[in-house]
């Protein structure tokens, strides 16, 4: 695959043309390289704090962390929940009665599946404009 990068002098200072922008280059990449590790063994930390992206650095988004888009949702899922949890319990701690943190959880939760269900209208139900077209061809 080729990619056009910035050129650079000895120093890796990149070198600006008469027009003040950086000269590229067009460079072949012949190979990638994919992080492996023990990933498994980090989701725990990485779900619990707030130290990080994970292992590969990318949060979820790398294939070997979350091999499905449903464990993904699932994650993703569970990850706000769990927070949210926290956050009532905390309240629920704070203002001495359960019940005022279990009207707010419900608000919470009525607020969240209606957000999911709007933007599942507008966005996945709804498809994309551009294939909804009544032209067809080119010009």
């Amino acid at each position: 695959m080729k990619v056009q990068v910035e050129r650079e002098n000895d120093k890796g200072e990149t070198i600006k043309g008469a027009d003040d922008k950086p000269v590229m280059e067009e460079q072949t990449v012949t190979e990638q390289n994919i992080v492996q590790g023990p990933m498994a063994s980090q989701v725990a930390i990485k779900m619990l704090g707030t130290n990080g992206g994970g292992y590969a650095n990318a949060n979820a988004a790398q294939p070997f962390e979350n091999p499905t888009p449903l464990s993904n949702f699932i994650q993703m899922l569970v990850d706000l929940l769990d927070r949210q949890r926290a956050s009532l319990i905390t309240l629920a701690a704070w203002s001495k009665t359960r019940s005022t943190a279990g009207r707010f959880g419900l608000r919470c939760s009525t607020l969240f599946i209606a957000g999911v269900l709007l933007c599942w209208w507008q966005s996945e139900a709804a498809g994309n404009p551009i294939h909804h077209s009544t032209r067809r061809g080119c010009g």
